[in-house]
């Protein structure tokens, strides 16, 4: 086996690797054995036919693809071992000819993470208390939900909701084509329109019509609309008005929340959530603070390929979670009008960001010699170790501890409000497996055809 370095790309050894021919043909003749096991031949008992029948049933391809397969991870670990590496993460290797046999391996190395001075960051936690004013406000917004529209007899005004028809072009090019739309004349849900579109309806009846000219904004955040004049033709079906019940106890009753017949029960319940809420989202928010200075002036060197096997994971877990809602990743990049591609590209950017956080938390855990809590469960020991890194730098960047901010006093049994509900934030710190793995793939289809682990 004749192997030669071609330098480091990226935290990646890449070395090119002729294989003898007598290797070569002795990995051929254990693949058509293989074969022969697998698929009968007729007139000799399973593995026993002679190799030329052999190839004369698969051909000869078939069988050099077979021998290559299994060749492949061998080659790879025998030729780190060889070079004295010690891969970081599962490698890749390529096959570059055919014949004479020549791969091309990618083995990562470790990562080099120069944390820089990450004792001095300092970082304020923020507000996370709940006022009676808050409280009230949450009320009133539960008092517009459980509202009804009825229709008035006079002009639209704002906070209405109308029936409408628009149409509108620039450029001599339709940009909205809309029929029937139940909308509430507030500016901030008319984004797809310029600023004052939600004016020229007000004062307008039902049955009136309506066409005027307005122009986009130069910021506008459609490219292709900025600074564009519009024109507009619309016209209102009808004009309701909101009628908000009266905040009393059989207000509060109506809701159907277990356990609030009042609304000072009411009150106590968004007390409790609200509360609930806004710790952990200030945890949250304090916990990527935090990161986020750490990382920005940390320098972080690792090898792409541990980027592009956790973006194959997380693409494989995407699909499973659109499977499990009853669509498929193919029908959600259909009507998305989103290619692979672009799919992969756009969950890159978080992976790649997952990927510096735990490799800082794993360099500070070592400088700290911190690790896993006693007692945790070794498959999950790498990730306890991050989390205590976490929230050791937490501790030293803003003076809290890992259960701050306290949670507040619940009752036995807890109901979440509508529209209040409290949605755990996802972990954001990942575990780089270390195993050495290497997959081996034809440069000439490039495809992957089958990942091995070292024994």
């Amino acid at each position: 086996m004749n192997i030669t370095p071609q330098g480091i790309e990226e935290h990646q050894t890449v070395l090119q690797i002729e294989v003898e021919p007598e290797r070569l043909q002795r990995a051929m003749q254990q693949a058509a054995r293989r074969l022969a096991t697998r698929y009968r031949i007729a007139g000799f008992r399973p593995g026993k036919a002679p190799y030329s029948l052999i190839v004369q049933r698969f051909g000869e391809d078939m069988i050099r693809d077979e021998a290559i397969e299994e060749l492949g991870p061998q080659i790879y670990q025998d030729a780190v071992r060889e070079q004295g590496l010690e891969p970081y993460a599962p490698g890749h290797i390529d096959v570059v000819e055919r014949d004479p046999l020549i791969f091309r391996a990618l083995v990562p190395l470790k990562p080099s993470v120069d944390p820089a001075d990450y004792r001095s960051v300092k970082v304020e936690a923020p507000d996370y208390e709940i006022d009676d004013e808050d409280i009230q406000d949450i009320i009133e917004e539960l008092q517009e939900q459980e509202g009804t529209w009825n229709p008035v007899e006079r002009a639209a005004q704002l906070d209405d909701q109308v029936m409408l028809t628009v149409h509108g072009e620039a450029d001599g090019e339709r940009i909205i084509d809309a029929h029937d739309q139940e909308v509430v004349l507030s500016a901030d849900l008319f984004g797809q329109f310029p600023p004052d579109f939600v004016d020229e309806l007000i004062g307008m009846s039902a049955g009136d019509s309506r066409e005027f000219t307005l122009t986009y904004p130069e910021d506008y955040e459609v490219e292709s609309l900025r600074g564009k004049e519009a024109t507009f033709d619309l016209s209102i079906e009808d004009v309701k008005e909101r009628e908000l019940p009266e905040l009393t106890d059989d207000f509060a009753a109506g809701l159907d929340l277990q356990g609030v017949a009042t609304l000072a029960e009411l009150r106590e319940r968004i007390r409790i959530n609200e509360s609930l809420r806004r710790a952990r989202d200030a945890r949250s928010e304090l916990e990527e603070k935090v990161l986020d200075a750490v990382v920005d002036q940390a320098i972080i060197d690792y090898p792409p390929i541990l980027a592009q096997r956790e973006l194959e994971d997380e693409v494989e877990r995407q699909a499973q979670g659109m499977q499990r809602m009853g669509f498929t990743l193919e029908n959600y990049l259909r009507f998305s009008n989103t290619s692979l591609d672009q799919f992969r590209a756009g969950l890159l950017p978080g992976i790649e960001r997952r990927i510096r956080r735990a490799l800082l938390l794993d360099e500070i855990a070592t400088r700290e010699d911190i690790s896993a809590p006693d007692g945790t469960p070794p498959d999950v020991a790498g990730n306890a170790r991050l989390h205590a890194a976490l929230n050791w730098l937490i501790e030293s960047a803003s003076g809290k501890g890992p259960d701050w901010p306290p949670m507040p006093d619940l009752p036995t049994a807890t109901e979440t409000v509508e529209e209040i509900d409290i949605i755990e934030t996802p972990d954001e710190t990942i575990i780089v497996d270390t195993v050495a793995e290497v997959e081996v793939a034809d440069a000439a289809e490039g495809e992957t055809t089958k990942d091995f682990k070292d024994a």
